[in-house]
């Protein structure tokens, strides 16, 4: 298990920056900088992060698609390997898995173990075929 101990200002599930008390920007815990990257890449396709183009898992491209096993499979891939094809997280320290929630949505779970983490960090990324990346609290 590696040591995930980035930290990053604190973004809402809509990516507004979180004020703290003191009206100072509020910076995010450890665990809370993975959660925010991995749904960072979640939402974000290829090529529209300019300083990283490719960083994005690309789960747009999924919208207007059936809810199949396939495509679950699929979009649980472009996730693994965004988040492991800069080494954002190491694969030993990943599991990812997409289970269907209704008709036309998958919940995509992420979870990562980290030796600097109490419990392992995880994820929800739901995907919409109709509508894509849902925002998760």
């Amino acid at each position: 298990m590696a040591i995930y101990d980035s930290i990053d200002i604190e973004a809402s599930p809509s990516y507004d920056l979180v004020l703290s008390s003191s009206k100072d920007l509020k910076m995010s815990a450890a665990s809370g900088c993975l959660k925010q990257d991995i749904m960072f890449r979640a939402r974000t396709d290829l090529n529209d992060f300019v300083p990283h183009p490719g960083i994005g898992a690309d789960l747009q491209r999924f919208i207007g698609e059936p809810n199949t096993r396939e495509n679950a499979k699929k979009a649980e891939e472009r996730l693994y390997n965004s988040l492991t094809k800069d080494s954002r997280v190491f694969s030993s320290d990943l599991r990812i898995r997409a289970v269907p929630i209704a008709r036309d949505r998958v919940a995509i779970y992420t979870f990562v173990n980290a030796s600097n983490f109490e419990v392992s960090s995880s994820v929800a990324v739901i995907l919409d075929y109709e509508g894509g990346i849902l925002n998760t609290p």
